[in-house]
This record gives C-alpha cells, sequence and structure tokens, in this order.
C-alpha cells in the first residue's frame, strides 16, 4: 500500500522502538472506528496469532500456555478462537495466574505442576 496520507495512523511489523521509517508498503492504515489502545496491540497479537498457529490449535484441544506475561495471556484468551475447549496456564508469578483467571482461562497452575499434566494437552505454547 502506498497511498497513505500524511497524519495517518498505521500499524506495521517492526522490531520494538520509539520510533522508526518504514515503508508505505509495509503499513497497515487503522481504521477510523478503532481506538490508539486498541491498535496498539496488533504487534503482540501478530505474535500470538504465529504460536497459535504453529501449534496448529484445532477443534476440541486442550492448550497449555507456559508463561502469562503479556504475550501468553493473549494466547490463552485467543486459543478459544481457533477451537480449543480447555486452556490451562503455568507461570511461577502469583499476580499473572490471577489475571490469567480472570482473563479467560479454564484452569492456571504453578508452573513447578507443569510436570505433572503434560500427558493432556494436545498443544503447548510456550511463552516464557
Amino acid at each position: 500500500m502506498t497511498d497513505l496520507e500524511v497524519g495517518q495512523r498505521v500499524a506495521c511489523k517492526i522490531r520494538h522502538a520509539a520510533h522508526a521509517i518504514v515503508e508505505a508498503g509495509r503499513c497497515i492504515p487503522i481504521p477510523d472506528g478503532v481506538s490508539n489502545q486498541d491498535a496498539s496491540i496488533y504487534r503482540l497479537i501478530s505474535i500470538v496469532m504465529q504460536g497459535i498457529h504453529k501449534a496448529q490449535v484445532q477443534l476440541g484441544w486442550e492448550v497449555a500456555v507456559l508463561g502469562l506475561g503479556s504475550i501468553g495471556n493473549l494466547a490463552g484468551q485467543v486459543a478459544p478462537a481457533a477451537g480449543s475447549t480447555h486452556v490451562h496456564g503455568f507461570d511461577p508469578v502469583g499476580w499473572r495466574r490471577d489475571l490469567a483467571s480472570q482473563s479467560g482461562f479454564d484452569a492456571v497452575s504453578d508452573s513447578t505442576e507443569i510436570g505433572t499434566l503434560t500427558d493432556r494437552f494436545q498443544a503447548v505454547i510456550e511463552a516464557t
């Protein structure tokens, strides 16, 4: 896309930075109805979607998410859209587990419990 206007809001795949010079063809216009806050998650969601895609999450699968930081928490929220019927998150940090529970995870556990549950999952998304 090269028909962008000066001042137009765009999203693009770049490394994490405060500022960047990017070719117009690598930018995606942000629709008028999308807030800056919602648009700001574009890059994080693109990373999450790669994990969901590579895990080939399918209808009825139980998914484990290892690490419940920003990427892991979002992966657990997106997995049901790919068909997962149960998402279990693992993290050593209590407040991250609490946030994942509030964000719709079916279950959360301390990371020390991973070994006792690994056989039940069809996909594991590592987001540590």
